[in-house]
């Protein structure tokens, strides 16, 4: 479809225009800067579905006519980037336009030294600071159950002043430590004796963080689990981008120029997306693109001028070894290695194929995932799903070159890229297609059935 405007039109409408362009862009701008702004509006892209459920999820456990029900409990979680805390924060303001007296208590894990100061943080929260400031509150050198029991009176207490109440635990991977159990407990059991319609949302990273708890507190905490993805595919993406540079209903600009301003950053920003590498589209969060895109007025500018005509540099062919030269690097000593490795390096190694298979760029935290899925799907493995296992199998790997972490200038984390050193495995899963195996050597027909027909 031909575009509405001609970089001509642009450019004389750019030159026309500049000073309420500026205008607009600081409006933009200081939008994506105000938090609790960008948070009145309902995520774009897939969190709008999962905004909406945890909402309705959450008013479940506040009706009137239903106190005494069983407290709703979510479990939120997602890659860095993938907008939970957006997820999170939306549904809370929702709540506190159409419900008064809202009791929000926030606890975020790994940021504090102990659970007397996570305690004490949620007992200011609940208490108020004057209020706290003038408490007898326990000794430094008190029990850790004299703590838990003067903050059930206080949290009881702050309950019945309040209808409705909700918990939000970010970070959750660090209160399933062991540590911090009992913590959990005498919160869940704090919200099951009060009379209120309370919700726990727990958020967090870690794909098995539920198989962390302990049994006792696993049954208090029968939840719904939601998981939140980064884009997996440029309209997503584009929808999500555009939603971010929208101009609000309120502004003074005139109408004509807001549509106008609208389709024109709509076909700029296309276009610098399109013009991004396959990879990047992968592994980037949309605020890494959303940097990118500002200011405003750059974006329009540069989209304005054809590049076209600017002449570009030669680039170097790259040298595509042949099949001989290819199969002379995959040395004996190479085959030793993978004929050396254990079932849950092949494991390791084989979720790295598969997710390179279906074009999705492999990370530790999709690799566990994987892994994980292939665990529940199939039961007759000995020992069951353990992430901090394979975690280890996965730096073992890396620490014998057959994996490769893409970690540029910073350490790498869950979330960076990775791929095998080695084409060896691509053979080596094709032999085992064949239904006569060429390779009599091949690791692969030693693993269970269920992972060679995965």
């Amino acid at each position: 479809m031909a575009a509405k405007y001609s970089k001509d039109d642009i450019r004389e409408w750019l030159h026309k225009n500049q000073d309420n362009v500026r205008k607009a862009g600081n409006i933009i701008s200081s939008r994506l800067l105000d938090k609790k702004k960008q948070w009145q509006e309902m995520p774009a892209g897939k969190g709008s579905a999962i905004s909406d459920e945890l909402f309705h999820t959450i008013m479940k456990s506040f009706n009137d006519g239903d106190r005494k029900s069983e407290s709703s409990s979510v479990l939120l979680y997602g890659e860095p980037g993938s907008g939970k805390t957006h997820i999170v924060e939306w549904c809370i303001q929702q709540l506190q336009d159409s419900t008064p007296d809202v009791l929000v208590l926030r606890a975020m894990g790994g940021f504090y030294a102990s659970d007397v100061e996570c305690v004490r943080h949620l007992v200011s929260q609940a208490a108020g600071q004057a209020a706290f400031a003038s408490m007898a509150a326990p000794k430094g050198n008190a029990s850790f159950e004299t703590g838990m029991e003067w903050v059930r009176q206080v949290l009881a207490d702050s309950f019945k002043k309040a209808k409705v109440a909700i918990v939000v635990l970010d970070g959750f991977e660090y209160f399933c430590s062991k540590s911090r159990q009992t913590l959990l407990y005498n919160l869940f059991d704090i919200a099951q004796t009060a009379n209120i319609g309370l919700s726990i949302i727990a958020v967090a990273e870690s794909i098995n963080v539920l198989s962390m708890l302990e049994k006792r507190i696993r049954s208090r905490f029968s939840m719904l689990q939601l998981q939140s993805h980064l884009p997996d595919a440029i309209p997503e993406l584009l929808t999500i981008l555009k939603a971010k540079v929208r101009l609000p209903s309120t502004t003074d600009l005139k109408a004509s120029f807001v549509k106008e301003f609208t389709d024109i950053v709509d076909m700029a920003l296309t276009d610098k997306i399109m013009a991004q590498s396959e990879l990047a589209l992968q592994i980037r969060t949309p605020m890494w693109f959303l940097r990118d895109l500002l200011p405003i007025y750059k974006l329009i500018y540069d989209y304005s001028f054809d590049k076209d005509t600017v002449p570009k540099p030669l680039q170097k062919k790259m040298r595509i070894a042949t099949a001989q030269s290819s199969r002379a690097l995959e040395s004996e000593s190479l085959q030793m290695l993978y004929r050396g490795l254990s079932e849950s390096e092949m494991i390791v190694c084989l979720a790295i194929f598969r997710l390179k298979d279906r074009t999705i760029v492999p990370n530790l935290h999709r690799i566990l995932n994987e892994i994980q899925m292939l665990h529940d799907q199939n039961k007759t493995f000995v020992t069951p799903f353990f992430q901090d296992s394979y975690y280890k199998t996965f730096n073992n790997l890396v620490d014998r070159q057959i994996i490769q972490v893409v970690c540029g200038s910073g350490p790498h984390n869950n979330f960076t890229p990775c791929l095998l050193t080695s084409s060896l495995l691509d053979d080596l899963v094709q032999d085992l297609e064949c239904s006569k195996p060429t390779i009599p050597w091949n690791p692969l027909l030693s693993l269970p059935v269920a992972v060679q027909h995965w």
